[in-house]
């Protein structure tokens, strides 16, 4: 059974809730940050695959590589991308106006 696929479709959709319960656009620059996360995934995650640093268990992931990573490891920008902001204006300060 592929275990961590379904691990982070009930994350992120725990995420997407509370993103739009908080109200929360995506911008430009979330798009941006967004894609260049999802390259870099792809680029470090293939080498570290490509040169057995890392290696996962077959029965837990769907099967399915972008060159040498699991789509699995993609989800996890993703949930940065989408949490990030919520966890920001959740705990970060109010501007203030002098």
């Amino acid at each position: 059974m592929a275990r961590y696929i379904l691990l982070n479709i009930v994350v992120m959709a725990t995420a997407l809730l509370i993103s739009r319960r908080r109200s929360l656009k995506l911008s430009r620059a979330h798009i941006i940050a967004l894609g260049l996360v999802l390259l870099l995934t792809l680029i470090f995650d293939s080498i570290l695959v490509l040169q057995s640093i890392i290696d996962y268990n077959s029965s837990y992931i769907l099967g399915l590589r972008i060159w040498a990573a699991p789509v699995e490891d993609f989800c996890y920008p993703i949930l940065a991308v989408f949490i990030t902001p919520v966890v920001w204006k959740h705990f970060g300060k109010e501007k203030t106006h002098a």
